[in-house]
């Protein structure tokens, strides 16, 4: 992925430009380290306002509050309309907001 002026160009591999949904931008910039994509799942702690960028809770925010290690998921404390819930959802699906 080429970097051009802080934004990130995807294309094929004949150099042709390919459409990316916004999310996948976002996600993509939130682990830019260097100038480079890292990987690495993002450190966070306790208290982290955190983004669903897929699945059910897509586009809900929420506090991170803790780790299951077997299996990559996290709890966090979900923000919906008037109510908080705690949901599991696996760390790829979640930004830090």
């Amino acid at each position: 992925m080429p970097i051009n002026e802080g934004r990130l160009v995807m294309g094929d591999g004949t150099g042709n430009p390919c459409v990316v949904d916004e999310s996948l931008i976002g996600l993509l910039q939130s682990r830019m380290m260097d100038g480079f994509v890292s990987m690495d799942h993002p450190k966070i702690v306790k208290g982290d306002k955190l983004i669903t960028m897929d699945g059910p809770f897509s586009g809900m925010t929420g506090l991170f509050l803790n780790k299951f290690k077997p299996n990559e998921r996290i709890m966090i404390l979900l923000n919906a309309i008037q109510s908080q819930a705690k949901v599991e959802v696996p760390m790829d699906l979640v930004v830090r907001a």
